[in-house]
């Protein structure tokens, strides 16, 4: 019995082998992404020889990385997003976390907390930094041929940190070798670029991995956190100066 068109384009279809999880290929950088990366690291790292203007650093720094990981956000699968519940509970739980950080400086050894603290963020940093460059070094392990297969960790602990679940390819190895070296050298120079190179790649993971769900919910968040910028900055006497006192890295602009 003849076949009709729309049958064999079904029945191509249903027969062309599946790429499998392993081979599934990231979509490739947009050109505008690239010229934001290329762009915010030239600024960033010219800034120590050449003498720019503060507020075009500040125009750039901080609208280029929100381009970036709101484009980047687009290729990531959401499972979970932000609920309108939880948008308003960000400034309450931050001002907790900053007060709970104020009392134990005021408190205590500030040596100790300090240490906890910049062990914390480099320990995060490491793992954030090597997503970020992950992006790089993808496509180029792609070209070459070296990606290598996706390997898949699922654990399950039971008492403290719950279940695991990562993947990772000769790509993420290589960019976590490079995310450990940038980190130790930061640690042993503590020059400004590391530490501007650290914001940015929070900066871009945080937004790239966060969803709202809702133009409301959004609202809501920065609409309390500008109110907990105004009070905890400006309300309160006695938490800057703490701060800029037991707090050593700052980014150079």
């Amino acid at each position: 019995m003849p076949q009709t068109a729309s049958e064999a384009a079904s029945i191509a279809a249903s027969t062309k082998p599946a790429a499998s999880e392993d081979e599934e290929e990231s979509p490739p950088m947009s050109t505008l992404v690239f010229v934001s990366y290329v762009i915010l690291a030239a600024v960033t790292f010219a800034a120590n020889y050449v003498s720019i203007p503060v507020h075009v650093q500040l125009l750039l720094s901080a609208t280029l990385p929100i381009y970036i990981a709101a484009h980047n956000s687009l290729d990531m699968k959401q499972e979970e997003s932000i609920k309108s519940n939880d948008a308003w509970k960000a400034p309450l739980v931050g001002s907790a976390a900053l007060f709970g950080l104020y009392v134990v400086f005021t408190l205590l050894d500030p040596y100790w907390p300090s240490l906890l603290l910049r062990a914390y963020f480099m320990l995060t940093g490491v793992f954030v930094l090597q997503l970020s460059l992950q992006r790089f070094v993808d496509p180029v392990f792609k070209l070459l041929g070296v990606a290598g297969k996706t390997r898949k960790v699922d654990w399950n602990e039971k008492y403290v940190l719950g279940e695991i679940k990562f993947s990772f390819n000769n790509a993420s190895i290589l960019a976590m070798i490079l995310s450990i070296a940038v980190t130790a050298w930061y640690l042993q120079t503590k020059h400004w670029w590391g530490n501007n190179i650290f914001g940015i790649a929070f900066c871009i993971q945080a937004i790239e991995n966060v969803s709202l769900g809702q133009y409301v919910t959004g609202a809501i968040m920065l609409s309390g956190l500008f109110f907990y910028d105004i009070f905890w900055v400006f309300g309160t006497g006695e938490l800057p100066p703490t701060a800029s006192e037991h707090t050593r890295i700052s980014p150079r602009h």
